[in-house]
């Protein structure tokens, strides 16, 4: 049945029982590619019934759809043309993720991160009343979304608007792990009284409201969302489903089962091995300092799990783990605030979420010079691989905010000492921006003794690493730049007979000291990163040799400022010409292109 869905329209005039065996179906391939390729499982096995509903309804694309996050959207592609993304796997990653309007004229908004569905369904519907064609706009949220500052904004402008606009709340009880603060005990109570409780955030915001108790029952859905089209008005359509519905696994394990990577469908095994990573260590490392330290606030926004903390450790820490929700803004601006008044806040999410909360960094903690801790994970092309969460732009971003104190850690010792380091500063932000991939270093083979007088030394943040003493040729790495700057110095050794130095950059403001060094030392130093090179490191030592090192040749490499999507991380780094047979041969034609240069002026 669902190979020959090749349109919504497809649908309409299917029985009660062509739709729940559709929705058996669509479980059934959702299962086909999980278990094969992973991804998101609990949210898409939740609004199975939903979506074929919602299509059943409507008239896709005429009438809209913005799922938030549109993490679950995989069953909106199934029955809009693409099917064969779950049903073939050797097409498996022809489909995205999340919504993608270069995918299907079904999807409108290429879309990722939450809070944004509602904002952008208003703009279409205030669009759709200057076109004048009648068209439904539906914005789909849920899974923490509503917790947003954003959605909350978007709810507070549609309560004066005066056109109709379809608000689903997919209340599943669930974010990616628990939800967090006072609008969900509302949601809890309307739940518990069948939407009637006189307590009610959505009316309060002059929003009309339905609620439906059996989120899967899809003739209920379809009557529900029959009755919304009449509306003239915004309104909101509460709907209860169960995270993981169909898939018993994971509606016993709400959290776990929010993504996964290849699995067993049988056990819930994993198909696949996971490395110790930053997310352990940073687990590790506060669970052992909370007890000594009780001014201590470690803080993450909707992610546990990228820190490492699961509900277990949640439990143990207590008051001195906080989740937000997903919030960046509040998670750091409350911090701030902490900060100022005598605790010591750390903020820790992934990269990608960083960008949520730029206004909040500079205006609220680097301008207020608070001693807040700030941990970025995975800061580079190895990271996630999706348009929408990619970790290559964080540190050219943050880098631009005066007075920010940064650390560039590679390792599990350098990580300890840069959260000792941060920890101990009274003035002034901190942030750590983390590798993608958890390496050891030269600088972890050191002895102990060594290493805890790094971490303490007053000028880690500006002094950077030679890791090897070479000679022509000097390579500055950042983060996993410097593993690829390992692989490219093996690499020239072995077919150029050139041995060159290798400095890892522990920060991101310049050590200029040991760039004077190496341009006096050396005919030709490049940079890698494998983060963007716009604002990057790279950058900023170009313009400085430039200016006070001209005679040294210089070249920057890092990857170029573009939206890549569903990539191969070696595809990238050739781009970049980051590889090390890249590397080498850039090096090789500089020194040869330096020789020829000399020779000609001898003559």
């Amino acid at each position: 049945m669902l190979e020959s869905i090749h349109d919504p329209q497809d649908i309409k005039a299917f029985s009660a029982q062509q739709l729940e065996d559709l929705a058996h179906e669509i479980r059934e391939a959702l299962f086909f590619k999980l278990t094969q390729h992973g991804g998101h499982v609990g949210p898409n096995f939740g609004i199975v019934e939903t979506t074929i509903a919602m299509h059943y309804v409507f008239n896709s694309p005429h009438d809209q759809f913005v799922w938030d996050v549109s993490h679950l959207s995989y069953p909106h592609k199934m029955l809009t043309g693409r099917a064969f993304g779950f049903l073939d796997a050797e097409r498996f990653d022809e489909i995205s993720g999340y919504s993608n309007q270069d995918e299907s004229p079904h999807d409108f908004f290429k879309v990722g991160h939450t809070s944004t569905s509602v904002a952008l369904a208003e703009g279409l519907a205030l669009a759709r009343d200057e076109r004048g064609d009648g068209a439904h706009v539906v914005a789909v949220i849920g899974d923490g979304s509503l917790s947003g500052g954003l959605a909350l904004e978007a709810l507070d402008f549609a309560g004066q608007m005066e056109t109709p606009l379809i608000i689903v709340v997919n209340d599943n009880e669930m974010s990616i792990a628990e939800n967090h603060g006072g609008l969900y005990k509302n949601l809890a109570e309307l739940r518990a009284t069948q939407g009637r409780a006189s307590n009610n955030l959505f009316r309060a915001m002059g929003l009309d409201y339905r609620y439906l108790e059996h989120g899967h029952d899809i003739q209920q859905l379809i009557s529900l969302f029959e009755d919304a089209k009449t509306a003239t008005h915004p309104i909101v359509l509460h709907i209860h489903t169960q995270k993981g519905k169909g898939f018993e696994i994971a509606e016993q394990n709400k959290e776990y089962w929010h993504y996964e990577g290849p699995f067993d469908r049988a056990t819930g095994e994993a198909n696949y091995t996971s490395s110790r990573g930053y997310g352990a260590i940073t687990r590790e490392y506060f669970m052992e300092r909370f007890s000594n330290d009780a001014r201590l606030r470690l803080i993450t926004a909707g992610v546990p799990g990228v820190i490492g903390f699961g509900s277990e450790y949640r439990r143990a820490a207590g008051k001195q783990f906080i989740d937000v929700g997903i919030a960046e803004e509040q998670a750091v601006t409350m911090a701030a605030g902490m900060a100022r008044a005598g605790l010591h806040p750390v903020f820790a999410t992934h990269a990608t979420f960083m960008q949520r909360a730029y206004d909040q960094i500079s205006h609220d903690a680097a301008l207020n010079e608070v001693p807040l801790t700030i941990i970025a994970f995975g800061n580079s092309v190895f990271s996630m691989n999706d348009a929408t969460h990619l970790g290559l732009f964080e540190q050219s971003a943050l880098g631009t905010i005066p007075g920010l104190r940064t650390l560039c850690p590679t390792g599990e010792c350098e990580y300890r000492q840069a959260l000792d380091y941060a920890l101990s500063q009274t003035q002034g932000t901190t942030v750590i921006f983390l590798p993608a991939q958890l390496q050891n270093t030269t600088s972890e083979q050191i002895d102990k003794m060594q290493a805890e007088e790094l971490g303490k030394a007053p000028a880690f943040t500006t002094s950077w690493h030679t890791v090897q003493q070479g000679e022509k040729v000097a390579l500055i790495a950042v983060g996993d730049g410097l593993a690829l700057a390992k692989a490219a110095a093996a690499h020239l050794a072995q077919t150029a007979g050139i041995v060159p130095s290798i400095v890892q950059a522990r920060s991101l403001t310049l050590d200029t000291q040991l760039v004077d060094k190496l341009a006096s030392e050396h005919s030709l130093i490049l940079s890698l990163e494998a983060s963007s090179i716009e604002g990057g490191l790279g950058q900023k030592l170009a313009a400085y040799m430039a200016e006070h090192q001209p005679s040294t040749r210089f070249i920057a490499r890092g990857i170029p400022a573009k939206f890549y999507d569903r990539f191969a991380a070696s595809d990238v780094l050739a781009e970049a010409r980051l590889s090390p047979e890249l590397v080498c041969s850039d090096i090789v034609c500089a020194l040869a292109a330096a020789d020829a240069a000399g020779n000609a002026t001898q003559h």
